[in-house]
């Protein structure tokens, strides 16, 4: 009787065991797939062009795998700029992401500590090879949660834990970000609400801009 229970509980454990090699091998696939589709160039035209009333403003994307020892694997450049003006830098980011505890593929975010130093490295991908961890003001909090979608790929934050501060009033705020990813483009939203859930900044019945894929 003793051996049969033990022999149990060790088809238990392989099992669990087995269970858990899947369960990793299926994130390092997804992984492996947005690591895939996100890299490119985009832009919003087409989504500005239906909008008939309060357009919102007309924006390119680049999105570029880069090679930085000291962060990881799966990192990429993102830098966003004004379509009709290329000089025009809006903002820039490094995006980071990796199998988290929980067996899912979440999603880091960084800007940079001289974004000057970093502005159009695109043109020369190789100075990555030198980005440090101090180099980069993380976005601790805010990491995205990425999941399978029906087309694509869908992810999204804990808004509770993203906490940073109103630029306009210097109030603290809850930011929520939430993306979407196919072969076809990618969609990002941000929102920002105040401690009483109010959205101060973002459309509240439409958030997201749809990038459509250009390159």
């Amino acid at each position: 009787m003793r051996n049969f229970f033990f022999r149990g509980i060790l088809v238990i454990c392989a099992a669990l065991l087995g269970a858990c090699v899947d369960q990793e091998a299926l994130r390092k696939a997804e992984l492996d797939q947005i690591a895939s589709l996100l890299p490119g160039r985009y832009d919003n035209l087409t989504q500005v062009r239906g909008e008939a009333v309060g357009p919102r403003e007309s924006l390119a994307l680049l999105i570029l795998p880069v090679y930085t020892p000291s962060i990881g694997r799966y990192t990429f450049y993102m830098q966003e700029s004004a379509a009709d003006d290329p000089l025009r830098l809006l903002s820039q980011r490094i995006y980071s992401f990796q199998i988290g505890p929980s067996e899912a593929v979440i999603q880091s975010l960084a800007t940079f500590d001289e974004p000057q130093r970093w502005r159009n490295a695109q043109d020369n991908p190789e100075v990555f090879k030198g980005l440090m961890v101090q180099d980069l003001k993380v976005m601790g909090g805010c990491e995205l949660t990425w999941t399978r979608a029906m087309n694509g790929f869908e992810a999204r934050n804990d808004r509770q834990t993203c906490r940073s501060v109103s630029r306009a009033t210097g109030s603290r705020i809850n930011v929520e970000l939430r993306m979407t990813l196919d072969a076809e483009g990618i969609a990002i939203s941000e929102q920002h609400f105040d401690a009483g859930g109010r959205v101060v900044y973002g459309d509240r019945s439409d958030p997201f801009y749809r990038f459509e894929r250009s390159q």
